[in-house]
């Protein structure tokens, strides 16, 4: 089996790992994830909640790969929080141009396969968030990276032979030009527009992910996805303005 520790973080309890190989091998599974617990500097914790217990390996046994990726990952892309059967993983490795949603491309190139999968509800990794670390940093190489990843799922997409997987990862495919557009609209990333625009391209961007919606399943998508990006960026704003009236509102009432 293979796992990975990153080089600030620590594992949990003295047993995790053994455990993990014991339901990894009890049930002879190519990859099974646990939980992780996120700790700031100012010692708090963050948990995922919910976890996805109804979908543990005692309660629904052995998964698919589509129901790791869409019930269990749940957009949390963390290949730390996983024990992956080293003859199973090949010779996928991490695309080292990434730096920044690495993980994500990884474990959506190792689940387009048919894979035998498991989900413990077992918090053995502890995940250190520095403030101002290269993770939490707002950088033009990762809004690049970030905008990279609808080409890299669609991609992906059609190595898969499973059609609801296919339909997963494009619809991921496409969202990804959203999420990373709300990601330009905030101060951070205010005043480098221009930038980013000239190296990503993201009206051809966002033409060429919403060209791909008729393999995208049913279901609408935002409107950001029909307007100029420029504009989409606006809409992002505007909308963020008016939560924030709405809630200076709310605590006058």
């Amino acid at each position: 089996y293979l796992i990975f520790l990153d080089s600030d973080d620590r594992w949990l309890g003295e047993e995790s790992l053994a455990t993990l190989v014991e339901y990894a091998d009890k049930y002879s599974l190519d990859a099974l994830r646990g939980e992780a617990v996120s700790k700031y500097d100012d010692g708090k914790l963050y948990k995922r909640n919910p976890e996805p217990v109804d979908f543990s390996i005692e309660r629904a046994g052995v998964l698919t790969s589509f129901q790791m990726v869409k019930d269990v990952i749940r957009g949390e892309y963390f290949f730390v929080c996983f024990l992956v059967k080293r003859n199973a993983l090949g010779d996928l490795v991490y695309d080292r141009s990434l730096t920044f949603l690495e993980d994500m491309q990884l474990l959506s190139r190792f689940f387009c396969k048919e894979r035998r999968c498991g989900y413990l509800p077992l918090t053995f990794y502890e995940y250190r968030k520095h403030s101002g670390s290269l993770s939490t940093a707002p950088t033009i190489r990762k809004v690049v990276d970030s905008f990279r990843m609808c080409d890299e799922l669609k991609i992906i997409s059609e190595e898969t032979e499973d059609s609801k997987m296919r339909t997963f990862l494009v619809r991921n495919a496409i969202m990804m030009y959203y999420y990373t557009l709300e990601t330009v609209s905030t101060d951070e990333y205010k005043e480098r527009y221009e930038e980013i625009d000239k190296t990503v391209h993201l009206n051809k961007l966002r033409k060429r992910t919403l060209s791909w919606k008729k393999n995208a399943g049913s279901g609408s998508f935002p409107l950001q996805l029909y307007v100029n990006p420029r504009l989409g960026v606006v809409i992002f704003r505007l909308r963020r303005a008016g939560g924030r009236i709405l809630r200076k509102l709310h605590i006058r009432k």
